[in-house]
């Protein structure tokens, strides 16, 4: 197995965790450095970890660069504020081996400080439904790319990473999740286990929070609605939960704007409706005058009208 990290040099201990974890099990670890300068004792640890570099700042196509240059068949993906759980790439692996029709396995994302003064974003532990099933909302029912692995295979049927989503693109999120609709809609299977466990050591306070949440909601329209856009339907409720939302805190920032004389309420107001717009818009311009590559081109490949 590989584990792909991608970072822009921010130090943290939780990466020699990984290397540790990687040598037990005989996997090796491919960092991408989006800058030219990094930290990881590459000597030290060179049986384990392969160092890459690019000079672009953008997390999709480094992450597409370390699938080219990967030389395993399972793909791990975490980020450099994730910390591993005891035996998480093992359990990964055991699921893989149990599970050989599989194609995409999410793990569980904790967090460890309990704080009712700040805010993490990105965990995940599994409420219902089917995860490779088109309509259920993805953050509830699939998982994000913090803890996500993939047979190598899957992008070699249906392609990498779109540079336009992601951190440094030009949504800056929204990378797995277009990724998890594409491969719903090549009907690959997908599945949860609940022993593959990270810590997300991301921590915000409310208004931090409040401005991600946006360019969350932002991303995740654009990735919706680049499908709905392209005649996939059973995505419609989705964007329509996700329009709501937004649709409802816009409204509650204007009543505090107003009746509190909150500048940040006012200021959220009008920063998630632009962001609501941008994601409308991006996903209508990609899909409609943007030329999809034909291997990402999942539509016209695999779906089928109910």
């Amino acid at each position: 197995m590989n584990v792909i990290l991608s970072t822009i040099n921010i130090k943290t201990p939780w990466v020699y965790k990984i290397v540790e974890q990687a040598r037990q099990t005989q996997s090796s670890l491919l960092i991408v450095f989006q800058t030219s300068k990094y930290f990881v004792d590459h000597k030290q640890n060179s049986s384990v970890v392969k160092l890459l570099t690019t000079k672009i700042k953008n997390k999709s196509l480094a992450c597409n660069l370390a699938i080219k240059e990967s030389d395993s068949s399972l793909l791990m993906f975490t980020d450099d504020d994730c910390e591993p759980k005891k035996n998480w790439l093992l359990e990964t692996k055991k699921h893989f081996e149990t599970h050989r029709g599989t194609s995409l396995v999410f793990g569980k994302v904790e967090n460890k400080k309990k704080d009712q003064d700040s805010f993490c974003p990105s965990t995940f532990s599994f409420v219902n439904g089917n995860g490779s099933k088109l309509g259920e909302p993805i953050w509830q029912t699939v998982g994000f790319s913090n803890n996500m692995a993939v047979r190598k295979s899957v992008f070699k049927k249906i392609g990498g990473f779109k540079w336009w989503l992601g951190p440094g693109s030009f949504m800056s999120t929204a990378m797995d999740a277009e990724f998890i609709l594409r491969c719903q809609i090549a009907q690959l299977s997908i599945s949860f286990n609940e022993k593959s466990v990270i810590y997300h050591n991301r921590w915000l306070n409310y208004r931090q929070i409040r401005i991600m949440e946006a360019r969350y909601s932002a991303g995740g329209i654009a990735a919706h609605t680049f499908y709905t856009f392209q005649g996939v339907m059973e995505l419609q409720p989705v964007v329509k939960i996700m329009i709501s939302d937004i649709g409802t805190r816009i409204i509650t920032d204007l009543k505090y704007s107003l009746t509190r004389f909150s500048f940040f309420h006012a200021y959220m107001a009008v920063y998630e409706s632009y962001c609501l717009a941008k994601g409308f818009a991006a996903g209508f311009v990609f899909a409609k005058y943007v030329p999809i590559p034909e291997k990402e081109n999942v539509v016209k490949r695999f779906y089928k009208k109910n």
